[in-house]
This record gives C-alpha cells, structure tokens and sequence, in this order.
C-alpha cells in the first residue's frame, strides 16, 4: 500500500514488478541478517516488464552479492554485458549449452 492505496489498483505492471522486487530483496536481505547468507535468488522472466534503468538497477544490486538464476526467452532483456556478471546457459529442443566464458 502507498498513502493507503492498494498498489494493485493504481500501479502499472511494471511498477507492481518494481514493488514485488523491492519485497523480496529485502527478505533476502533479512535472511541474510538472520542465517548470514543469501538465499538463491530465481526470477522468472521478471526483466520482461521492467523498463532499461531498472533492469540495470537490479543487476548492479545482485551482482557480486546475490547468486541469481534469471529465466527469460529474449536474452536481450537482460543486457548486453552478461558475460560481466555470470554466464548464460542457453536451452533449445532439451539440450543445454552455456555460452560465452
């Protein structure tokens, strides 16, 4: 809720995916207070309605910090410079091959 306004009824998709976002990476960040570890970290295709500062934002808030397994069927949404911050397994027809380093 914002202002006591239920998020759902005024927000678009891509800010209720900025908000869920926000959520769980405080809760892993509150794991992290509790066990002293991070979770792992899975989005499924979350990059799909969130605009270009935000996708950076996200990856520059994990990296080096969270292991993260990001699902998505454009490999464009994520970034360009993947390769900087894990690697990329690609999965065709059942076959599994990883990409770059």
């Amino acid at each position: 809720m914002i202002d006591n306004i239920l998020i759902q009824d005024f927000a678009s998709q891509g800010q209720k995916r900025v908000v869920m976002l926000a959520f769980k990476l405080c809760l892993a960040d509150y794991i992290y207070e509790i066990i002293g570890t991070y979770p792992i970290l899975l989005l499924d295709d979350v990059m799909s309605e969130l605009d270009n500062f935000n996708k950076k934002s996200l990856l520059d808030y994990l990296k080096d910090k969270i292991q993260t397994i990001i699902t998505t069927t454009h490999i464009d949404d994520i970034c360009e410079d993947i390769n900087e911050i894990g690697a990329i397994f690609k999965i065709e027809n059942g076959n599994i091959r990883k990409e770059g380093n």
